[in-house]
């Protein structure tokens, strides 16, 4: 099989996607608008389409659409693929409908759907197009298929529910020395409580509002550190984090990781912290936070409806309001004042990600999927 997958190369759930299928034996090409920004996937072709213009607008809108169009429609005539993959349908999802080309399969990923459709009546409408023009559209958490036939008016039977997953074999409990290495690294002290903020330095994850839960925090905790990862953030946002901690006066308690971590150096750090916070504004249901669940820390995560698919409050997760920074703060003392909640929400997150989110077999699925939709 010859799968065409649009979405960032630099996406480490790309890169994810990309190996599976080379290791299955098909031959894998990626559309993006950037490179990999990193190590490559080696057996994978790379394309890089651009835009013309960088002015906003409708009429730049367009524009962009039509040049985009007409260079992914001459990689289709080069390449032939056999099925199409588009992976956050605000974006490329909509340039895959352009196309015209099937089979089309759209996957979700969550703001494109929830949160892009808000910024004009036009990307509303070219979501929609995306989605209708599909032949299957798949998402991974129960809140988004409602909201799809709902607010998108997409026919149930399109839409296919497939869980990403974690890989199982990377995420779980251990990597002493590892860890031991990594807390020496940062200049973390053995003894020291260790929060990890494992989501992207973006706007829409509300790093800042983390931040302004530190000095609350220390209040009770003076020598807990808090991990924070940019991941494939925006620099300039970590730029104002990081004048954020600096006219705060908590330097000495926050560790910035600017660097892509790997999936084995992400489940060290999991297994590092004794919390973790994922507040954004909206969200599917982050990986991230699956992972973590599989290796231990407690979840500080938002009040968001689709995040109760998995998680109660005050059972295997702490909701917090991600507005407030009291209400987080007040989330993290919980967590580290406790260590029988950490064991206790530990015995009841790994069952739900081992038997609900297992990657090696829901991403089979989509295999599955593809192979009966060329058929």
């Amino acid at each position: 099989m010859k799968i065409c997958l649009m979405a960032n190369a630099w996406s480490i759930h790309t890169k994810r996607w990309s190996r599976f299928f080379l290791d299955k034996g098909h031959e894998v090409h990626i559309i993006s608008k950037g490179g990999f920004n990193g190590d490559p996937v080696d057996g994978v072709e790379l394309h890089i389409v651009d835009k013309i213009t960088d002015k906003p607008g409708i009429i730049s809108e367009i524009r962009n659409l039509k040049h985009l169009t007409s260079q992914v429609k001459r990689l289709i005539r080069e390449v032939h693929p056999d099925i199409i993959n588009a992976h956050y349908i605000s974006v490329y999802g909509v340039v895959a409908a352009s196309t015209g080309f099937h089979p089309y399969v759209a996957t979700v990923w969550g703001s494109d759907v929830l949160q892009d459709i808000k910024k004009s009546p036009q990307v509303r409408i070219s979501v929609k197009r995306a989605l209708a023009k599909a032949d299957r559209i798949t998402l991974a958490a129960d809140h988004l298929e409602a909201h799809l036939i709902n607010n998108l008016g997409v026919p149930p039977p399109q839409i296919v529910k497939i869980p990403w997953g974690v890989d199982l074999s990377i995420f779980h409990q251990g990597y002493v020395d590892e860890v031991e290495r990594m807390r020496s690294k940062l200049d973390i002290d053995p003894s020291s409580k260790v929060v990890l903020s494992n989501r992207s330095h973006h706007p829409i994850y509300n790093i800042e509002n983390i931040v302004r839960s530190i000095p609350l925090v220390l209040d009770s905790f003076k020598d807990v550190k808090f991990v924070l990862l940019q991941g494939a953030g925006e620099n300039e946002y970590t730029a104002k984090i990081r004048d954020q901690i600096k006219s705060m006066g908590i330097e000495a308690n926050v560790r910035i990781v600017t660097e892509m971590l790997s999936p084995r150096d992400m489940a060290i750090a999991d297994n590092m912290a004794d919390a973790f916070i994922s507040i954004p504004s909206s969200d599917q249901f982050g990986l991230t936070i699956l992972e973590a669940m599989a290796c231990g820390p407690v979840p500080i995560v938002s009040n968001l409806p689709g995040y109760g698919q998995y998680l109660v409050d005050g059972k295997n997760a702490l909701f917090v309001d991600q507005t407030d920074p009291r209400d987080v703060a007040d989330g993290v003392v919980n967590a580290l004042s406790d260590e029988q909640m950490k064991k206790d929400f530990f015995e009841r997150n790994l069952p739900i990600v081992t038997e609900k989110e297992n990657w090696e077999k829901n991403a089979t699925r989509m295999e599955s999927l593809f192979l009966d939709l060329i058929s």
